[in-house]
């Protein structure tokens, strides 16, 4: 599988808290991969519009343990340097054809396409 489209970053929110202060969320980069883009199938369409969900992306990436809680943010390598934002809908772990170890992503275009908080 080539993973040519670009490149993928997992963000994960954490609660720092200094001592005494109130815990506050922010979002962290704990992950970076290329990634290739996938068909979205008719079965996977579908099971996601029966949740109430989109599956507006698959993606692939190299293994990683990605939960459904976390941002997904793409840099297409013809895009304008700008992420594209999603949110996680489904996550597949598989061997592709090469015998690597990669993970599925099924992704849901978040309604704001750019974060104005992004770091």
């Amino acid at each position: 599988m080539l993973l040519d489209r670009g490149t993928a970053e997992v963000w994960r929110e954490s609660q720092l808290t200094p001592s005494g202060d109130m815990p506050q969320a922010n979002k962290a980069k704990i992950f970076e991969s290329y990634y290739g883009e996938r068909t979205v199938g008719f079965n996977r369409y579908f099971t996601a519009m029966a949740n109430d969900s989109r599956a507006d992306l698959l993606i692939r990436i190299q293994r990683f343990d990605v939960s459904i809680a976390d941002e997904i943010r793409l840099f297409s390598v013809l895009g304008n340097g700008e992420p594209q934002i999603f949110k996680v809908v489904q996550v597949q772990h598989l061997t592709d054809e090469d015998g690597l170890l990669m993970t599925d992503l099924t992704l849901e275009r978040t309604e704001g396409v750019n974060d104005p908080e992004y770091p």
